[in-house]
């Protein structure tokens, strides 16, 4: 219950289809320039998707500053449609990488970021850039949305 409104969770259980044989494999490299980078060259583009991150940090940290009650208030507001942003964009991305290797009869194959942040070190100014987008979360919406078409998912991914 949120605002005096009551939400349901409705869980629908579907039947997995039989896998696809695969002909090859689709192999997706993720970054932070490109959200996604698939193995025949296309990219699917982080630009957009940083100017509206760089637009909430901005007014994030000018309500930290004010530091009242309303801006806190506001803050959590923010850190909600931030969170809502972040998985529509995920579940677009999961839902288009996973129809083009339904098109490909091709099996998926994501690069595993585990350990990243550890190995790197980046500068202040690249720190937002660098620790804000969900790429568990990314993982996991493409692996129940392959699993649903059928598609084949590499555990570990190439490199």
């Amino acid at each position: 219950m949120r605002q005096g409104a009551f939400y349901l969770a409705v869980v629908c259980e579907v039947d997995e289809p039989e896998a696809l044989e695969p002909c090859g494999v689709l192999g997706v490299n993720l970054g932070q320039t490109n959200l996604a980078t698939d193995s025949t060259g296309e990219r699917f583009s982080g630009e957009a998707l940083q100017r509206v991150r760089l637009r909430y940090a901005r007014l994030g940290q000018r309500l930290q500053k004010r530091g009242t009650q309303s801006a806190r208030r506001h803050l959590r507001k923010l850190a909600r449609k931030q969170r809502r942003f972040a998985q529509t964009t995920n579940h677009t991305l999961a839902k288009g990488l996973v129809e083009k290797a339904q098109r490909h009869r091709a099996a998926l194959a994501l690069k595993d970021l585990k350990g990243l942040r550890a190995r790197t070190t980046v500068g202040q100014a690249r720190r937002l850039r660098h620790h804000a987008w969900p790429y568990a979360q990314l993982r996991s919406f493409v692996a129940y949305k392959a699993a649903l078409a059928g598609v084949p998912v590499s555990p570990e991914g190439p490199g």
